[in-house]
């Protein structure tokens, strides 16, 4: 299957998004061959995402009544090519957030959750 028309829909749909540029930062760990491990923080090259930010609420039967909760959820759209995993960060608005978790959908572009670290 082609999906060059979707993938030009999607590139589409970011900009039309508010979209920012960000360079994730990418922390490794390597074995020293003496049974430690070597920490290290790579900087990734910028790359452009679209961000969407959603209210959601949920509501929880108890024996006392329903309690609800609402939580606002961060969400990035990116290409397919985009080089992100799940545990890279980054810095944006004077916060920090942690790339939580990453669903590739068939091959034309990235939905990935975000959380605030700090």
């Amino acid at each position: 299957m082609d999906n060059k028309y979707y993938k030009h829909q999607v590139e589409k749909l970011i900009q039309s998004m508010d979209t920012v540029i960000i360079s994730l930062v990418r922390k490794t760990k390597v074995s020293d061959g003496y049974g430690g491990f070597t920490k290290s923080e790579q900087v990734l090259k910028p790359q452009i995402f679209g961000r969407d930010s959603k209210k959601i609420s949920r509501s929880t039967a108890t024996d006392t009544g329903e309690v609800y909760s609402s939580q606002t959820v961060m969400k990035l759209l990116a290409k397919s090519d985009a080089d992100i995993k799940e545990g890279d960060t980054f810095s944006i608005d004077n916060k920090t957030y942690k790339v939580a978790h990453i669903q590739l959908y068939q091959g034309i572009c990235y939905q990935v959750e975000i959380e605030v670290v700090k």
